[in-house]
């Protein structure tokens, strides 16, 4: 028992380096995302997501007293100039869209307005509608028709202090079915969680049939997680700081006693009990060490793919 303890103490140090080496945090790991894709000519155009608010995470409205010495290029002047109808604000994020796509990675806005600007007509684009994001990737396609802005221009001799508001039909927004992401990052999830819990088992003393309830019980965990996370986000928005406050930690902590409760019963009570029972330590070491480990180690793994864009 001395050198599972031993073991326990070991693991945990190593997952707390690893914790300090890839600065996790409340925002460690795969982070919330908005993806657009664009169809159109969008040659020399520039594309922003209007807030709700006036600071979102790291974003914050431009303030000339704190961002003095700040360089702004004329692109960067145009957005911060820009007035809304609805008081919705730039958040110093803004991307060219020559290459039709667009994509906030990290802390996008919640409600958002999607908004361009055409630096060769020098004018504003946008359909002025108020977006939701309540799901982990927010995934839209836009289509804007070019003709209808070029009649536009010929027909407004300011059209920068007055937003070409598009209607539907040029500028038609597209949420796109998210599913099949969500259901694969959950399964790269679950695999690299159950690879590395089953290395640990491996590591204290799991033997053989041991791994199937192993495996059957982190499948039910992982599942009821990620459902309830789900629902809590469709229900309250993704902010990644309040989910992990009110939901991801409890959860976890549920997860712990629930997993230290099946594989107490299972190994000790039930048909995998073997002629001299696994000490209730072991079990509770473990459990407490694959956890620890699988929540470190699988959102370092997943932080990695997503930055590298393999995970979209």
């Amino acid at each position: 028992m001395k050198r599972i303890i031993k073991l326990f103490m070991l693991m945990v140090f190593v997952a707390l380096s690893l914790t300090l080496s890839i600065k996790t945090s409340a925002d460690t790991g795969p982070k919330p995302y908005i993806d657009i894709t664009i169809e159109g000519d969008t040659k020399g155009m520039y594309m922003t997501l209007l807030s709700n608010k006036t600071y979102y995470g790291p974003w914050q409205v431009y303030d000339e007293t704190k961002n003095q010495y700040k360089k702004l290029n004329e692109i960067e002047k145009k957005f911060i100039n820009y007035v809304d109808n609805e008081n919705f604000n730039y958040l110093q994020y803004y991307q060219s869209i020559e290459n039709n796509k667009f994509r906030w990675g990290y802390y996008p806005p919640t409600t958002f307005k999607i908004l361009i600007y055409d630096e060769i007509n020098d004018v504003f684009i946008t359909d002025n509608k108020i977006y939701e994001k309540n799901e982990f990737a927010s995934i839209y396609t836009l289509k804007i028709d070019n003709g209808y802005i070029n009649s536009f221009i010929k027909s407004n001799p300011e059209p920068i202090k007055s937003p070409c508001i598009m209607p539907v039909e040029a500028f038609n927004v597209a949420k796109n079915n998210s599913t099949g992401h969500s259901v694969l990052a959950f399964f790269i999830r679950f695999l690299i969680c159950l690879a590395i819990e089953m290395l640990i088992a491996l590591l204290f003393g799991f033997r053989g049939l041991e791994f199937i309830p192993i495996l059957i019980v982190n499948f039910v965990t992982q599942v009821a997680l990620n459902v309830i996370l789900a629902i809590d986000i469709y229900n309250n928005g993704f902010d990644m700081l309040n989910i992990f406050a009110h939901a991801y930690i409890p959860l976890e902590i549920g997860i712990l006693v629930v997993e230290f409760l099946a594989y107490y019963f299972i190994f000790n009570k039930w048909k995998f009990k073997r002629e001299n029972n696994i000490k209730t330590l072991r079990i509770l070491l473990y459990t407490l060490t694959a956890n620890i480990c699988s929540f470190v180690l699988g959102f370092g793994v997943l932080s990695i793919l997503q930055n590298f864009n393999i995970l979209v």
